[in-house]
């Protein structure tokens, strides 16, 4: 990564511009990846893209608004990059360490952004159903309401338009 990087931000102007960020094609490489994990993190991968529309020469107020945050988080998210690979990940929290791996989370994730299996005879999911097949077809066994948590933080919409995944 690169060690000289600087943000360079603009401190007079009330919208956040900063200096194009050097990407080394390795630099890339690892962005894209994490950007394109289908079981990786939902949130990792919106923060390598914002990494990457920094480097592709957008403005912080563009990246937010592509992104749906604030103009310091993009500043945020491009300044621990340059930290390391791991700025990118949420820092432990105080208290109880989650019981569910984050592979798990992102296979969820995965899951729901493909059509259902054709071994499945679904056209989409709920969150009996996602639960019914983790348990059949991955051995994976988590409750119905972390399936549906993991659809919130994820900010994924599903059909069926009663705000809930029966």
């Amino acid at each position: 990564m690169s060690p000289d990087f600087s943000l360079g931000f603009r401190q007079n102007s009330r919208i956040a511009h900063f200096r194009k960020p050097e990407l080394s094609l390795d630099d890339r490489g690892v962005l894209q990846r994490l950007r394109k994990s289908p079981d990786g993190s939902a949130e990792v991968a919106s923060r390598a893209a914002t990494v990457l529309w920094a480097a592709d020469g957008k403005s912080a107020a563009e990246i937010a608004g592509l992104a749906g945050v604030a103009i310091n988080t993009v500043r945020l998210w491009v300044a621990r990059y340059f930290q390391g690979e791991d700025g990118l990940r949420n820092n432990p929290h105080p208290g109880k360490p989650r019981q569910i791996e984050d592979s798990v989370r992102g296979r969820i994730v995965a899951l729901t952004r493909a059509s259902p299996p054709a071994v499945t005879g679904l056209s989409h999911w709920s969150s009996r159903t996602m639960v019914d097949y983790l348990r059949q077809y991955e051995q994976i066994r988590v409750p119905r309401m972390f399936v549906t948590d993991v659809w919130a933080q994820a900010h994924l919409k599903l059909r069926g338009g009663r705000g809930r995944s029966s």
